[in-house]
């Protein structure tokens, strides 16, 4: 209201880290009421850690750090502690978001958070708040090319393996239908997808999925835009040029898509949908149906 908006009409917004944090707030008793719509972009319900995970890495860091407690921890300058906390958590996305993966995030700590989100979401807690939930296409294809050689896979077992740690009930089957839809691909990519559908794809359609059951609206749309070109695709944050208008920006580095028609039009689409959202609830388009499904595809 300071800011001359409408304190009445609010939405909350976020993108990886930010989307999974709105996503814990679904399930944060109270929270959801500052509230009246969310846009989780790249998140979800499906990132929250244990206690016991996340002392476990609170223990590694003082260890690593050489202190024992928080007054200590208080006198570390806070370089040394950004560069330490890398080292005590899984740095490959795939072992981060496997069952039993180490990394920083929300936390199920009883206080807090006291139960999942998802299970907030399906029992209709959050029935009266619209949300939009998205994804990009190649989401962890950023990773892919960031990691190199060690992102592939050692042999089409590795793969295999990792699928049966994800809790896949066929994985044979599953890798067969990521070779029909990549038949060219080489292992790196194959995971790189089947890592997208993991993290990203599969959790945003259950949220979507549970908020229809409870009787919400949801919306949920992909990002098919490469801003960066066909080496990344359509890659995790590939979505943020357009949302926040960064076509030829000058000193966003990678987070600027080319100044042309198609980034245009696309850009356009985009900030009117996210608009329309943000002040009736509805971005225009079909809203997710249970059995039916629903989504829109932007680029």
């Amino acid at each position: 209201g300071a800011f001359g908006g409408d304190d009445e009409n609010v939405t909350v917004m976020g993108e990886s880290a930010g989307a999974f944090c709105i996503g814990a707030l679904l399930g944060v008793r109270g929270a959801p009421r500052l509230f009246e719509k969310a846009v989780l972009q790249s998140g979800s319900t499906g990132r929250v850690f244990t206690a016991s995970t996340a002392s476990s890495v609170g223990a590694d860091l003082f260890a690593t750090l050489g202190v024992s407690g928080i007054d200590e921890l208080r006198g570390v300058p806070g370089q040394q502690i950004v560069e330490a906390q890398a080292d005590v958590i899984d740095r490959d996305i795939g072992l981060r978001n496997l069952p039993g993966g180490r990394s920083w995030g929300v936390v199920l700590d009883g206080t807090v958070v006291t139960e999942d989100p998802q299970a907030a979401v399906e029992r209709g807690d959050v029935a009266d708040l619209p949300l939009l939930v998205t994804t990009t296409r190649d989401e962890v294809r950023l990773f892919e090319v960031l990691q190199g050689d060690g992102f592939a896979p050692g042999d089409e077992d590795a793969l295999l393996d990792e699928m049966r740690r994800a809790e896949v009930d066929d994985p044979t089957a599953l890798l067969a239908g990521y070779r029909h839809q990549h038949p060219d691909a080489p292992l790196a990519r194959l995971r790189s997808a089947f890592l997208t559908d993991l993290i990203y794809r599969w959790p945003a359609e259950r949220l979507v999925a549970g908020q229809a059951a409870a009787g919400g609206r949801a919306y949920l749309a992909q990002f098919a835009g490469e801003p960066y070109g066909p080496d990344l695709g359509a890659c995790h944050a590939s979505d943020l040029p357009y949302l926040f208008d960064h076509l030829g920006a000058p000193g966003r580095g990678n987070f600027s898509a080319p100044d042309e028609p198609p980034h245009r039009a696309l850009r356009d689409q985009v900030i009117g949908a996210w608009s329309r959202f943000a002040w009736t609830g509805d971005p225009g388009w079909a809203e997710y149906r249970l059995g039916r499904g629903g989504y829109r595809t932007f680029g």
